[in-house]
């Protein structure tokens, strides 16, 4: 049903790579509840935890820390685990750290639920993109229809969260969200059993510092990193309780995930192939210059505007980062994973303490500054070495 336009079974016998991709994205969409919400209610209820803003910021970043080498390994991995292992460890992973958020557990202790999930999603992300590499027609279009799959779990969380922690508590809304993430582990023992070549991934093939990877950082660490450590303290205004505003950041959330997974499904399913890299490089020329009105004041408005142009950046970074290197498909998956991680993770640590040292209008002026640089340089390499699709 949810097939594009064109798309044959016979592209690899039978149709389990399709059903592989469509599968996998909702195994990872379902075992993200917990990692999703821990956004809006970390930064408002962390400080009456016990923790402080460096400690929350590497809460909500070492996830992604972990995962800049764990990308490589995970996805050279691959090769022993079978795909479909692969998903189906890493969503029981994802039930038991969501669950582990319930509890009381002291800073340690939620580092290395933290630090586990990061492996957890780094696995899901992987093996989903695998099952996305082996359908062999209309891949932009996969790419966009999985995304928008995956991003669902977001607005689940997003959109039932802030009410199932306020009439709940924290921790029975921990519980029942890891209750809700079991359906990902039942989903990931039907996924099907593929043959993947062999592929040796290196550690260093992971931290080439190319113009495309380097604005994949640049972007990552700001919109993905800053930014959403930052919600809080852009939209405090007009808030008189945490209560409230965790509903408002829950609100301005559930339309970043909404966006995340709307935007992708519709350009996977409308959009021609020859068109993703235009507007791949348009969302990230108009991402970066909202980050201009952003500091002049402009706030609500250049968050949704933000969150559309994201929405695409984060679908089609894996496949522009395949289009360049179509015969080592499992190299370039970790390589985009951990240049993109290292970004959030990066931002994530930082975002608070940046916020306070420099305040919102200087640090946003000086991030898009930084990303128009990095943008530029990386159009003006892609003109030079235009492939052809």
């Amino acid at each position: 049903m949810l097939a594009p336009k064109g798309y044959h079974s016979a592209d690899h016998p039978g149709k389990a790579p399709f059903k592989g991709a469509l599968a996998s994205s909702g195994v990872l969409s379902l075992s993200g509840l917990g990692d999703a919400l821990l956004y809006p209610i970390l930064p408002v209820f962390g400080p009456s935890m016990g923790f402080t803003d460096l400690g929350i910021g590497l809460l909500l970043s070492i996830n992604r820390w972990v995962r800049i080498p764990g990308n490589t390994y995970i996805a050279h991995g691959l090769n022993y685990t079978g795909i479909k292992n692969m998903a189906l460890i890493a969503s029981v992973l994802a039930v038991l750290t969501t669950f582990s958020y319930g509890m009381e557990l002291g800073f340690l202790q939620f580092l290395l639920a933290r630090i586990l999930w990061g492996l957890s999603y780094s696995g899901l992300k992987t093996a989903s993109l695998a099952y996305v590499l082996q359908v062999k027609k209309h891949k932009g279009r996969i790419f966009g229809i999985s995304h928008g799959i995956k991003s669902t779990g977001g607005i689940i969380a997003m959109g039932t969260g802030p009410f199932i922690m306020e009439s709940m508590g924290m921790a029975h809304g921990f519980f029942l969200l890891a209750g809700l993430s079991t359906l990902g582990t039942l989903l990931a023992l039907g996924l099907p059993k593929l043959p993947l070549e062999y592929q040796r991934v290196h550690l260093k093939m992971s931290f080439v510092p190319s113009p495309f990877n380097l604005v994949v950082f640049g972007c990552s660490m700001a919109m993905d990193g800053i930014l959403v450590v930052n919600l809080a303290h852009l939209l405090e205004a007009g808030t008189d309780s945490p209560q409230r505003l965790v509903g408002v950041m829950g609100l301005y959330l559930l339309i970043r995930h909404t966006l995340v997974a709307a935007l992708p499904m519709i350009v996977g399913w409308l959009g021609r192939t020859r068109s993703i890299p235009q507007l791949f490089n348009s969302c990230l020329l108009v991402g970066i210059l909202m980050w201009g009105a952003l500091a002049g004041g402009h706030t609500r408005p250049s968050l949704i505007v933000i969150f559309a142009c994201q929405a695409i950046i984060w679908a089609y970074t894996p496949y522009m980062a395949h289009h360049e290197h179509k015969k080592s498909p499992l190299p370039t998956i970790a390589q985009v994973g951990s240049w993109s991680d290292l970004g959030r993770a990066l931002g994530a640590l930082t975002g608070l303490w940046l916020w306070q040292l420099l305040g919102k209008e200087v640090l946003c002026a000086i991030l898009m500054c930084t990303m128009l640089l990095l943008y530029l340089n990386y159009i003006h390499h892609e003109r030079r070495n235009r492939a052809p699709l």
